[in-house]
């Protein structure tokens, strides 16, 4: 009769598990579908064990070509795989307000020049109704409500008489 292995502190491997599993869901893969990925790379690994990593009790052991594999098809550093989901989604978070916090920047400004050049648009367009209701018209197609306050200033100018 085989003797028991002893139990194992197998912390990282567990840790390890869970980042796959992150990895494996952030990016909408089923077990079955991450298994072909990790047999594909080299590494034949099936669904079920894929699932006895992810959540068996205790979880199935990582070998070292597994772990590679895992790092291939996920395109992360190994280094980087080990460490665990929530630190990983804490800088990806981070990450990603960083980049929300440029994008609305950018937004911003360009939000000011579009601004700026409608004025100078309505101006021009002032004196020709013809042009006026053009200029009115694509404004309206490709910005929406977000122009009706220049469109309205335009017609103003154009009943006032200002502009050419």
């Amino acid at each position: 009769m085989p003797r028991p292995n002893p139990l194992r502190a197998i912390q990282g491997e567990r840790a390890l598990a869970r980042r796959v599993a992150y990895e494996r869901e952030r990016r909408g893969w089923s077990t079955q579908h991450l298994a072909q990925r990790v047999t594909a790379a080299g590494c034949p690994i099936h669904q079920s064990a894929i699932r006895r990593i992810e959540s068996g009790e205790p979880p199935r052991r990582i070998t070292y070509d597994e772990a590679l594999a895992f790092a291939h098809v996920f395109d992360t550093p190994l280094e980087e795989l080990a460490v665990a989901p929530e630190a990983a989604a804490d800088e990806e978070l981070r990450a990603l307000v960083a980049e929300l916090t440029e994008a609305a920047r950018r937004r911003e400004d360009d939000d000011r020049r579009l601004v700026e050049v409608i004025k100078r648009l309505a101006v021009i367009a002032a004196g020709f109704s013809e042009l006026r209701e053009l200029l009115r018209e694509l404004l309206h197609e490709w910005l929406g409500e977000m122009v009706d306050d220049e469109v309205t200033h335009l017609q103003r100018m154009g009943e006032n008489g200002t502009g050419r």
